[in-house]
This record gives structure tokens, C-alpha cells and sequence, in this order.
């Protein structure tokens, strides 16, 4: 009976171990007074609904920065976008010619010119905590 215990507890050890969740943590530079930051992290390659999302209001914006961090986030392959939404509506807005008319940005930084970014653009591989990124948002 000794043996069996020790042989379970050992493969709920393994288990457990195996399906280990990380941390993304980080912030965001750029930000004005004056509204929302919303932070989505992304599994899908449509980018329409986010794994996890987070809204940080603008009075934890501290001389244009805010903290952020996602917690229990299994492995897998990500990707962060930011928008801080001025007009209070939820949404990142775009103008006549699609470019977006609030400040947004991404992790790693992929901001191509002629179109916006995809998932396979901004995607990352997380297998292991992510800590002390920064990502810059701008209009």
C-alpha cells in the first residue's frame, strides 16, 4: 500500500509539473492621461476575442507608463496587443484609411507601414515566465 502511495503521489508530482503555468509581466510606455489601456493576449490567429485580456485605467498610468502581468498562462504561442482608448467606447478605433486613431502597440515591436499586423507577425513561443517586457504604444 506504501508503494502504491508513493508511486501516485509521484505521477500527480509529474502531472503537475508537466502542465505548469507561467507569468507574463511587463509594461507599457507611451500612455497619456486621459484614458483606458486595454491589453489583450492572444492564442488564436484571428485576434478576435483574447485569451486573457486586462484594463488598466489611466489613473495607474504613472508619467506615461503602466504595469501589467498575466498570471496562470499555460505554453503555448502568444501574442500581446495594446490600445489605449481616448474616447471611452471599448474599442480601438480606425479612421477612413483603416490606420487606427488611438494610440496601440504590440510585443516585439511589429508595426509594419502597409497594413496592420498579423498573429504570425507578433506571435511569441512562451515556455517559461516572461518577465520585465516593455512594450511602447503610439499613434
Amino acid at each position: 500500500m506504501k508503494r502504491f502511495l508513493t508511486i501516485t503521489l509521484l505521477l500527480c508530482a509529474l502531472v503537475i509539473s508537466a502542465s505548469a503555468d507561467y507569468s507574463i509581466s511587463g509594461a507599457i510606455s507611451g500612455c497619456s492621461e486621459g484614458g483606458t489601456v486595454y491589453v489583450g493576449l492572444y492564442n488564436d490567429a484571428a485576434l478576435d476575442i483574447p485569451y486573457k485580456g486586462l484594463m488598466l485605467s489611466d489613473d495607474e498610468i504613472k508619467d506615461g507608463v503602466v504595469a501589467f502581468y498575466f498570471l496562470n498562462i499555460p505554453e503555448g504561442t502568444y501574442c500581446i496587443q495594446v490600445f489605449q482608448d481616448w474616447d471611452g467606447d471599448g474599442e480601438m478605433n480606425v479612421g477612413a484609411s483603416g490606420a487606427p486613431t488611438e494610440a496601440w502597440g504590440n510585443y516585439k515591436n511589429s508595426r509594419p507601414w502597409f497594413s496592420a499586423p498579423t498573429f504570425d507577425d507578433m506571435a511569441f513561443d512562451l515556455t517559461g515566465d516572461l518577465e520585465g517586457i516593455i512594450i511602447k504604444i503610439k499613434r
